[in-house]
């Protein structure tokens, strides 16, 4: 009888890539459990001695005029308008990136939403506390030909054009891993009044040893309650 032996370093990679889909698998499992208790409980829970609570989120925060941000801890700026909207259980995001300092020149809007957890308190970091959202919801538009052409090269071989908004959660996209690897981020969130602000983003914020360590410098300023 003939026995086909892979090489060691393809055993070594499906091994690897094993292990990472059980940790994924129970960080899934984790996630979605502590989603579910957590909304069950949020107007009920016990918020003294914590910086915010989910009552304090709800409403609408949005960008003053056109910000130039690092979002990551690489530095680079980022032309964007951002709007953020929580409930007390579920949030959405919109970012549009823009070609120009002056935001005048659009090329793509990311948007994700689904639903989140508040976690512990960082007072080393001001007013801010842990927390875990879910993409249950995301997607990509191009807002220009530009934008459609970042969006061919970032997003895939589709047949982007201006306007087009496809579902890019189970892709790779720009910033987004495909959901397989990863359905949602370990994020910072600071309230301060009504200045809201997420976390530096991190190469890899799917797990918790991923999570920021700072806050963005910029943030988004309430608009409605």
């Amino acid at each position: 009888m003939n026995i086909t032996l892979q090489p060691r370093s393809e055993r070594l990679k499906q091994e690897a890539i094993m292990r990472r889909s059980r940790k994924l698998s129970i960080l899934t499992t984790s996630i979605v459990l502590g989603l579910v208790c957590g909304s069950a409980v949020a107007q009920e829970a016990d918020t003294s001695g914590l910086p915010f609570a989910e009552q304090d989120l709800v409403g609408t925060f949005a960008t003053v005029g056109c910000d130039n941000v690092a979002l990551g801890e690489d530095g680079q700026i980022s032309n964007i308008r951002r709007y953020y909207n929580w409930d007390l259980t579920n949030y959405s995001v919109s970012y549009t990136w823009f070609a120009d300092e002056a935001c005048a020149e659009p090329l793509f809007t990311f948007f994700f939403a689904g639903p989140y957890r508040l976690g512990a308190p960082r007072p080393e970091l001001g007013p801010v506390r842990e927390a875990q959202i879910v993409f249950d919801t995301v997607t990509m538009t191009a807002e220009s030909d530009a934008g459609a052409a970042v969006l061919r090269e970032g997003c895939g071989s589709h047949p982007w054009s201006t306007s087009m908004t496809r579902d890019v959660g189970p892709h790779a996209c720009l910033i987004k891993a495909p959901r397989a690897d990863c359905i949602g981020d370990f994020e910072l969130l600071m309230l301060d009044g009504d200045r809201l602000a997420p976390g530096v983003r991190t190469l890899d914020m799917c797990t918790p040893d991923g999570r920021p360590s700072a806050v963005q410098a910029v943030p988004a300023i309430r608009v409605t309650r």
